[in-house]
């Protein structure tokens, strides 16, 4: 029998027509779904399918494995790879990040077509068939998209991590929305989320080691720094905050100092007041409180969805710092940039930035937080980038001003983050009241980092 040989770029291409295909048929069918069932019943039927069509590949999967004795591992559902190692994508590596070992494939043929469509959140749902198999595979371990051209990322890139008993549930409840596995929004209510999970640290562990350390020295890490000689907290801006002179207002929803203020979208008026009662009582730099129940948070954006009576956002969970617009913002201790997005709109954080941080004792204790700096300008934040090392002092961006800034006065919105919930580039700033304690868990006080000395309780 004679063996046709053919060149490996016409095998590449002849791949990748097969992938276009195979995209716009995946596509086809999600789109009819979600005109026959609506938008969240359509993307849900979708995933749905796919999961189910994981599940027989993986299963096809450990059965051949298991024909060849051979283990069930992550190493053997590499090794038994069903797909074409050519035309796929453009170009495939193995790479290391943070110590773990990921695949990264440039140029997704089935991510070109739905980015072609204009559909890549229906197409991307067909990302879900990698967790899914490695689950049906060996329900201990799940195969992730870590980074998804998809999701805007300029490549895929792929992680083997050990599945939770979470996990395992939502893969064998069919009716649950199962993305969240792979580090999509989490479409449940973080109440919800937070009473279902079991998480490698909490909200607790943290609060107690900021407490503990307050702005003494202290082991704090980026991801790329290794072990590094311990350094305490940091300032967040030049003027060292447990030194200058400082005015605390009184923003609450019963204001005393400012009982009827501005309309809350007239940005030109606050900032006039403001700064001109900190002009008047010498102060350089104003503080905002966290824990504080705000007046301005009135509008629909702050307004709860399908409450009734109805509940608005008002529970201030970070403090703002009032400065010049143009004033840098400084890393209070060694991180790397998580996310950077520009939140656009009115009452909305303008530019923002997410930095993570790890702590390492020597206990051998790992646990992670994350500082959120909101209301930048534009200009120094379209230069960071995701796992970008900003060091401790290092200052990397500097405070905006409206309406660029999400039309506020100019000031600085910093929160501390005990977990993401899935979050990128941003992260509520202010919780409903009737959520006040899992928000402030979420969110501890700021004030074990910046240190400002004799801070008022709120009111209201």
């Amino acid at each position: 029998m004679t063996r046709e040989m053919i060149p490996v770029q016409e095998a590449k291409d002849q791949v990748a027509l097969a992938c276009r295909r195979l995209g716009l048929l995946h596509l086809a069918f999600a789109e009819v779904l979600v005109q026959q069932l609506g938008p969240e019943e359509g993307r849900k039927m979708s995933t749905k399918a796919i999961k189910e069509y994981g599940r027989l590949i993986g299963e096809e999967k450990k059965r051949r494995a298991l024909e060849m004795d051979m283990d069930l591992g992550p190493e053997s559902f590499r090794a038994l790879s069903d797909l074409p190692s050519l035309g796929m994508h453009d170009r495939v590596e193995e790479v290391e990040v943070d110590g773990e070992k990921r695949i990264r494939a440039y140029g997704c043929v089935m991510g070109k077509v739905w980015d072609d469509q204009g559909n890549n959140e229906l197409g991307g749902c067909y990302c879900l068939v990698d967790p899914a198999s490695s689950m049906a595979f060996n329900p201990d371990y799940k195969l992730v998209h870590t980074k998804r051209l998809p999701a805007g990322d300029p490549y895929c890139e792929l992680a083997m991590r050990p599945s939770t008993e979470l996990d395992k549930s939502e893969f064998a409840n069919g009716d649950t929305d199962w993305s969240i596995i792979q580090g999509e929004p989490d479409r449940r209510d973080p109440l919800q989320r937070l009473t279902q999970e079991s998480p490698g640290q909490s909200g607790g562990e943290i609060f107690a080691w900021l407490q503990t350390h307050g702005r003494e020295a202290s082991p704090v890490v980026g991801r790329e720094s290794g072990t590094h000689p311990s350094h305490g907290f940091g300032p967040v801006t030049p003027l060292d905050l447990t030194e200058t002179s400082l005015h605390v207002f009184d923003l609450s929803r019963d204001s005393v100092e400012f009982p009827q203020g501005p309309d809350p979208e007239d940005a030109e008026a606050w900032t006039a007041l403001l700064f001109g009662k900190m002009k008047e009582v010498g102060a350089e730099v104003g503080v905002g409180r966290y824990d504080e129940v705000r007046q301005w948070y009135t509008s629909d954006i702050f307004r709860a969805p399908g409450s009734d009576p109805p509940e608005w956002r008002t529970v201030h969970i970070g403090i703002d710092l009032f400065l010049e617009p143009g004033s840098p913002v400084l890393a209070p201790f060694d991180a790397l940039v998580h996310s950077v997005a520009n939140n656009v709109g009115g009452l909305d954080y303008g530019p923002t930035v997410l930095l993570e941080h790890r702590i390492t004792e020597g206990t051998g204790e790992n646990l992670r937080f994350w500082t959120l700096y909101g209301h930048l300008a534009e200009e120094e934040v379209a230069l960071l980038h995701p796992e970008q090392s900003v060091r401790r002092g290092q200052p990397f961006a500097r405070i905006g001003d409206y309406p660029v800034n999400g039309n506020w006065a100019p000031h600085l919105h910093f929160q501390v983050i005990t977990d993401l919930l899935g979050s990128e580039g941003n992260f509520p700033g202010v919780a409903l009241p009737s959520q006040r304690t899992l928000w402030k868990a979420l969110s501890p006080d700021p004030n074990l980092i910046l240190g400002i000395p004799d801070l008022m309780s709120p009111r209201g």
